[in-house]
């Protein structure tokens, strides 16, 4: 699954059962471009943010940031993954460890409504955390 958080909102979740390489995350990123765009629809200079997974990082990716004129987040090499989108993956994670589908079609809705049902509250909060959350990093490094 792939899915999007910003300040001022969600990007719809994307299901997907092939293995994710640079291809179709590009493909995908494609698909949802406009919805990310309408979230920061009255804001300048927002950044993407993603971690340095080699589909992230393969040329054709960076083609596709180049071409659309999206501007990414530098990330260093093997850093602790601190993206708050990771903690919105870890409840979902935990809530569908509850609901225990019985198919990869139940899990597929639950996925959906347990994205749904996380509020713009959860992930300003997370947003929020991330100065500290990094504070704590370069503390535990020193």
């Amino acid at each position: 699954m792939w899915g999007g958080i910003t300040w001022n909102g969600k990007v719809s979740l994307k299901l997907f059962r092939e293995n994710l390489d640079s291809k179709l995350y590009v493909d995908i990123l494609t698909e949802k471009l406009s919805e990310i765009r309408s979230l920061y629809k009255y804001v300048s200079g927002w950044s993407f943010q993603q971690d340095n997974d080699p589909k992230h990082t393969a040329n054709k990716t960076g083609e596709w940031f180049e071409k659309n004129k999206v501007k990414k987040l530098d990330w260093p090499a093997a850093s602790p993954d601190l993206n708050p989108i990771e903690n919105c993956w870890g409840i979902m994670k935990k809530e569908i460890g509850k609901l225990r589908p019985k198919n990869r079609d139940e899990l597929e809705e639950c996925l959906i409504e347990l994205w749904e049902s996380i509020s713009l509250e959860t992930i300003r909060n997370l947003i929020l955390s991330m100065p500290k959350r990094c504070d704590k990093v370069i503390e535990k490094g020193k």
